[in-house]
């Protein structure tokens, strides 16, 4: 949910904690984009409208990253556990119930977690290398000493800010997962319980959430995601991380799971789930776990052309570092990119047919999502809400399960099945002018993830039928016959 929505949704004293910490930033910034839009208003903020707060945010983001940067600089605790919770897809908006539920339940998973990774590195099981099992020894070494040093000195035993940036490299030299650095730490630091109210209060102190006590929910808006996501790591959404992964084959899969020690056993949705729980970035994923030693950079360069090439993405960039940015920012270019690849009233339908024809998906959604329980989620509008488009809908079906709705709905089943699917689903017209600024500036990627296939040559002519039927809509006349002398 953006921004300018979760205002909407929540008064003032709601906002009072996000409203501090933006003034602060405004004051010390010296952007004089700031002034134009404060120079109407008297300069308080329940005075200015929700779009211009927005807007007033995008300028001083960059400040408010460092900021939170610095508050969770050198703080092993619980915040890590609630961010995680926050980042994933579905989380945006909570009732504050489930968000405590869901606390509760990461903690267990947590403690059971750590107990099984303890055993397993103080085992000598051969499902773990002993490269590896020499890494988590180092880190959990190091996190043990910097926790317990302070009690030699009689203080109170903590890591310090300077102890968590050294172990924050050690953990990046090793190749460790977020998920692998969280069960160690865990298995060295007690994790205590918090009540919701105080976990609440640490957030919405931080500019992190809104709450509403009117409604008891916990909103968490999509420009603090991005930033979140940032600072922990994770280039992109675990929906498009999770279509990544897809393009694997198993073989592939079963190499990454076995670099960060991942059950064999799981099926492949279960390690694919594993992968993105782990928090394992897509770049270290790309540079180096699903290339199998030995193997040279360029071959490596050739690896990831193939898959620049079946995402759609120009197979450029001279170093492999720059093609891994091109694919992540392709990633992020659809998430930014707000049409749904249907009209709302398609997938209004969509969702419908879904619900009609395709058993356990609801289930399926209130699983991969962390919807709460009993919840009817195929709802397009709440799944609007949560920024989950059509295409994160189906790509959860199995490729049986697409080939029996495609032959319900009389959809052809050749080609790609998503993009037929998608393709019944629309309203050209429609679709053509949500998308006139992506064709006016002939960004093929997002077009052809809103399901409009059009070639280079093909974008500069609908750009005008697309244009003329915009004016003659606003009551102007086309004069096609001086459109065509002046032509060239």
């Amino acid at each position: 949910m953006k921004l300018t929505k979760v205002f909407d949704q929540t008064n003032f004293q709601e906002k009072g904690s996000f409203y501090k910490i933006l003034n602060t930033l405004v004051e010390k910034s010296d952007n004089k984009e700031i002034d134009k839009i404060l120079g109407n208003t008297n300069s308080q903020f329940k005075d200015i409208e929700s779009e211009n707060i927005s807007k007033l945010f995008s300028l001083v983001k960059k400040d408010y990253k460092v900021f939170l940067e610095n508050e969770l600089s050198g703080n092993i605790s619980q915040l890590d556990i609630l961010l995680d919770i926050l980042l994933r897809d579905g989380n945006a908006i909570l009732k504050d119930s489930w968000f405590e539920e869901l606390y509760k339940r990461q903690i267990k998973k947590i403690n059971d977690s750590c107990k099984e990774f303890v055993e397993l590195i103080e085992s000598e099981s051969k499902d773990l290398d002993e490269n590896r099992r020499r890494d988590y020894n180092i880190y959990r070494a190091c996190v043990k000493t910097a926790y317990q040093n302070d009690e030699l000195n009689n203080f109170d035993k903590k890591v310090t800010a300077d102890e968590y940036s050294i172990l924050k490299t050690l953990a990046s030299s090793l190749d460790l997962s977020n998920e692998e650095i969280r069960l160690i730490h865990y298995s060295i630091i007690p994790i205590n319980y918090l009540e919701l109210d105080y976990i609440i209060k640490i957030l919405r102190d931080l500019g992190i959430v809104f709450y509403s006590r009117k409604t008891s929910n916990v909103y968490v808006a999509d420009e603090i995601v991005k930033i979140i996501r940032e600072i922990r790591g994770k280039s992109s959404a675990d929906k498009y991380f999770r279509r990544l992964l897809g393009m694997f084959k198993d073989p592939i899969i079963n190499l990454i799971c076995k670099k960060h020690s991942i059950s064999s056993k799981l099926e492949r949705d279960q390690k694919i789930k594993s992968i993105i729980n782990q928090g394992i970035t897509v770049q270290n994923i790309l540079a180096n776990d699903i290339h199998k030693e030995p193997i040279t950079l360029n071959d490596k360069k050739k690896e990831l052309n193939t898959i620049m090439i079946s995402l759609g993405v120009d197979p450029k960039g001279v170093t492999l570092e720059d093609k891994i940015q091109l694919i992540i920012n392709y990633f992020n270019s659809l998430e930014k990119d707000e049409k749904l690849g249907v009209t709302p009233d398609g997938y209004y339908s969509l969702c419908n047919d879904l619900k009609t024809h395709v058993s356990g998906l609801n289930e399926t959604l209130i699983n991969e999502f962390e919807f709460k329980e009993d919840t009817l989620v195929l709802n397009s509008e709440l799944l609007i809400d949560h920024n989950i488009k059509p295409r994160d809908i189906l790509e959860l079906l199995s490729k049986d399960e697409l080939k029996e709705f495609c032959a319900i709905k009389e959809i052809k089943s050749r080609g790609d099945l998503i993009d037929n699917i998608l393709d019944a689903y629309t309203d050209s017209e429609n679709v053509y002018i949500e998308n006139y600024v992506n064709l006016g500036v002939r960004d093929l990627n997002v077009l052809k993830v809103n399901n409009i296939q059009l070639s280079a040559a093909e974008i500069g002519v609908k750009y005008e039928d697309v244009t003329k039927r915009l004016l003659r809509d606003l009551g102007f006349n086309i004069d096609e016959d001086l459109r065509a002398k002046i032509n060239t």
